[in-house]
């Protein structure tokens, strides 16, 4: 369903009015995606391999289509047109997830709830699925537009215009940005954000960023440098009040900042303007000197099979330690193994991946005094559960000198748990060791021996029996890491587990 001229002609305004005089602000053109038609509402991938943008260029399939671009050897790549994304009508507006995995976007094609809807398609290696509306109570008979998603994957926001849906009429010439939260596998009633950020008729383009903390959003307020500059507002945690207002005055230009991305660090922005008395409208690039939000740490990489090196899809669950039933899920990508999992400082995370036969992966996080944000690269080898693999969970945890379990080995725990029951012809050897710690009074055999057999009682408690659980300790005799450094100390202090049978 295409959108009726006056709308267009309102958004066109919107976006790409206002002075445009030469700023100080090194923005640097993307050259590589810029021609003489406009390029605009561009997003950039978790591993800033690639960008997605709008554009009205000539070789699509409607009046504004979109493109991607892959960044290689430092540079981008003339852009590709999103065959199986793009339809005879507006699609633009894209949003490429945290994780990686989904894009969202808008379009005013047939078949809609209104006059623009929201859409999503979901990344399989380097294709993407066919759209599909992501449906009520979001989309509406107005126009919603511009979505972002928070990098849990659970609140979304976007901007909606009033459209008489019949007449094709404004309602209202205003543009305000909302929110929905999902939860039980739908989306709740979307709410108007309150003020400080809808307080004018001309608030749009939010991005929620990593931290899930800080939003950013275009505005036309007053005290700004431009007519439509890029605003903040923060919240405690998940809350629903937004405080703290600024303008990012090291961003803001005179010209006009709007349809802005970062880069998951945010060392880097994106934005759409038309400087240097262009006539159309560019991607820029711009390399930020301010911390425009908390810092977050990103692990990204790809999942495989230990044994045979293929990549495996795989579900990734993000727990706090501290409450295990706070959690939430993101799936690695289906072809290719890759995956990107964004955690904003504050909380002590357990990471776990897991796979239909495979042994889990798990990992700690404690981002409690987290100060700089940092992205790395986590390659995971999962292994299969056969007869002779051995697998190290470093999530399980003891007492000093103790063989009591910590609470906290419970998340890793479980996860064994039920993957004993899932596979009842499996039995396993727990092995248990130690670190060497000198002028010790306690015998690493005699330690390491009743961890292995505290490990099994928990797994006889929980109904698992005690024919398939076989112990063994090796005290400090198995060194993994350097005893003279506390680091290598805590590898050595680890629980193994052997499969001696899977079928």
């Amino acid at each position: 369903m295409r959108i009726i001229l006056t709308i267009a002609v309102i958004v066109i305004n919107l976006f790409f009015s206002g002075e445009r005089l030469f700023s100080q602000i090194e923005w640097t053109p993307v050259k590589a995606v810029n021609t003489k038609y406009h390029e605009f509402s561009v997003t950039i991938s978790p591993d800033g391999s690639f960008m997605i943008f709008g554009s009205d260029r000539p070789g699509g399939a409607g009046d504004k289509d979109l493109w991607i671009s892959y960044y290689k050897e430092k540079k981008w790549s003339a852009p590709e047109n999103l065959k199986t994304l793009n339809s005879p009508f507006h699609d633009q507006e894209p949003f490429i997830t945290y994780d990686g995995n989904a894009l969202l976007f808008s379009s005013d094609r047939d078949g809609g709830y209104g006059v623009g809807d929201i859409y999503v398609s979901f990344r399989n290696g380097i294709d993407w699925s066919a759209p599909v509306n992501i449906g009520a109570p979001v989309n509406t008979t107005d126009s919603e537009k511009m979505p972002s998603l928070s990098m849990d994957n659970r609140e979304l926001f976007f901007s909606r215009i009033p459209v008489d849906y019949k007449t094709r009429q404004l309602k209202k010439e205003e543009i305000q940005i909302f929110s929905s939260v999902y939860k039980e596998d739908h989306w709740l009633v979307p709410v108007k954000l309150p003020k400080p950020v809808n307080q004018m008729d001309y608030d749009f383009a939010s991005r929620i960023m990593p931290d899930n903390r800080t939003l950013l959003f275009c505005s036309a307020r007053k005290g700004g440098k431009g007519r439509f500059d890029i605003w903040r507002v923060k919240r405690k945690d998940n809350s629903s009040m937004w405080t703290r207002l600024s303008n990012i005055s090291g961003i803001n230009t005179e010209n006009n900042e709007v349809h802005f991305a970062f880069t998951i660090s945010g060392d880097r922005m994106y934005m759409t303007s038309q400087r240097d008395g262009r006539k159309d409208y560019d991607i820029y690039e711009y390399k930020v000197q301010e911390k425009i939000s908390d810092p977050t740490i990103t692990l990204q990489g790809r999942i495989t099979n230990k044994k045979s090196g293929g990549p495996v899809e795989s579900s990734i669950t993000i727990e706090l330690f501290k409450n295990p039933k706070e959690k939430f899920r993101i799936n690695s990508n289906k072809k290719s193994g890759e995956y990107s999992i964004t955690l904003p400082k504050g909380d002590d995370y357990s990471v776990t991946v897991e796979a239909p036969g495979f042994m889990f992966y798990s990992r700690r996080l404690d981002l409690t005094e987290l100060t700089n944000s940092s992205v790395t690269n986590v390659d995971i080898g999962l292994h299969p559960l056969v007869k002779g693999e051995s697998i190290v969970i470093n999530t399980i945890y003891f007492d000093p000198d103790s063989y009591k379990l910590k609470e906290e080995s419970h998340i890793a725990l479980d996860r064994i748990v039920e993957i004993l029951k899932q596979n009842p012809a499996l039995k396993i050897l727990i092995k248990g060791h130690v670190a060497k710690v000198p002028d010790s009074k306690i015998d690493p055999q005699w330690l390491s021996r009743k961890r292995a057999e505290e490990v099994k009682n928990y797994f006889v408690k929980k109904n698992i029996s005690s024919s398939r659980l076989k112990t063994k300790g090796f005290g400090s005799s198995r060194p993994i890491g350097d005893n003279n450094t506390e680091e290598g100390r805590k590898q050595n202090r680890r629980t193994e587990f052997e499969i001696l049978k899977s079928e």
